[in-house]
């Protein structure tokens, strides 16, 4: 096919960007816009003519020169969504996160296989320069031994009215961990506390355990006086800090650590070796990851190959989160996946 026929579903906060990237891309050709609020399809469709705007999501399903659906709607609607795009045969791409309840994203990725169609979530920072060469140095042996990640995702809102904070914000960290330490993790322990309305979390810490022993905590907030977009990597050769925020020098590579000397006088002591040495601030990709989302997901349509944010790792991210919910419910114990 000459270009991929898309149809982008919801256009509140996402949405809009969805639309900008793939009319930007000569891969695909988008078909309809859907949303159930007049206000939103007239704006897109004036900025953007030739494309169609409706509220009738079975009209888009029932259209063969649509081959692929981007869901960019609430949490809460994007397993029926989901589902009934890909029983139609519909390629799909789902904003994080890919639904909500561990059994139910399973059963997408289930229809995908079965349907032989390709379920991609927006995880979008795996495609961001910073994450890209973070894992590259992971991947190389250059940080040796990964002891822990540590990352802080602070802002003040946006709030959300389905979602808790860690159904909105963790989604982010929790693949990025993943995708980092190539695992999913085995334990999760989470406090929140809703300190706006008590109806819904509005801040939360969550720490991950990993069978590989590395653990990696978040710290997530929608009440925070600043903006915070943080992440550290610690392990035995490298220390890393990446900071979104950061207009240019995103990433810093410390040649930073301790080493663990055995003393030859007495087994039961030891020496601790500090190392300090250079700072590194690495070029990175600039390309917005939203693009490189897209590339992605034409990509595997056309090769029949999976995406790298694929149904499965959509999927892991949820059992978290699940988890992480039980946790809060439970006090903050450990709860395993």
């Amino acid at each position: 096919m000459d270009k991929i026929g898309i149809a982008i579903v919801g256009l509140g906060y996402w949405g809009p960007n969805l639309v900008r990237n793939f009319v930007a891309s000569e891969k695909w050709q988008i078909r309809y816009v859907v949303d159930n609020d007049p206000s939103r399809l007239s704006k897109i469709t004036t900025t953007y003519p030739g494309m169609v705007g409706t509220s009738d999501f079975a009209r888009v399903l029932d259209d063969e020169s649509v081959h692929a659906v981007a869901i960019a709607t609430p949490p809460h609607t994007h397993f029926e969504l989901a589902q009934r795009a890909l029983l139609r045969g519909k390629h799909l791409l789902v904003e994080k996160p890919l639904c909500l309840g561990a059994r139910k994203a399973d059963e997408l990725v289930e229809i995908a296989a079965r349907q032989s169609r390709v379920l991609m979530v927006d995880h979008t920072f795996l495609y961001t320069g910073a994450v890209e060469k973070l894992r590259d140095l992971v991947k190389r042996g250059e940080f040796g031994r990964i002891y822990y990640i540590d990352s802080v995702r602070i802002n003040l809102g946006l709030f959300q009215l389905h979602a808790s904070v860690i159904e909105d914000l963790a989604p982010h960290d929790i693949s990025i961990f993943n995708y980092l330490l190539d695992e999913s993790p085995v334990k999760v322990a989470a406090s929140t506390t809703r300190c706006v309305d008590d109806s819904v979390a509005d801040a939360a810490y969550i720490t991950l355990k990993y069978g590989s022993g590395a653990i990696a905590h978040a710290h997530l907030s929608w009440i925070s006086p600043v903006k915070v977009r943080k992440t550290m990597v610690a392990g035995s050769r490298l220390m890393a800090i990446w900071d979104d925020v950061e207009p240019s020098e995103k990433i810093r590579i410390y040649d930073k650590g301790v080493d663990y000397l055995p003393s030859d006088e007495a087994r039961a002591k030891a020496q601790i070796s500090y190392r300090s040495g250079d700072v590194l601030i690495p070029a990175i990709d600039t390309t917005e990851a939203l693009q490189k989302v897209i590339v992605d997901f034409a990509r595997s349509i056309s090769l029949g190959c999976p995406p790298q944010a694929d149904g499965l790792a959509g999927a892991a991210v949820v059992r978290v989160l699940e988890a992480a919910e039980a946790s809060s419910v439970a006090g903050g114990a450990f709860v395993d996946i």
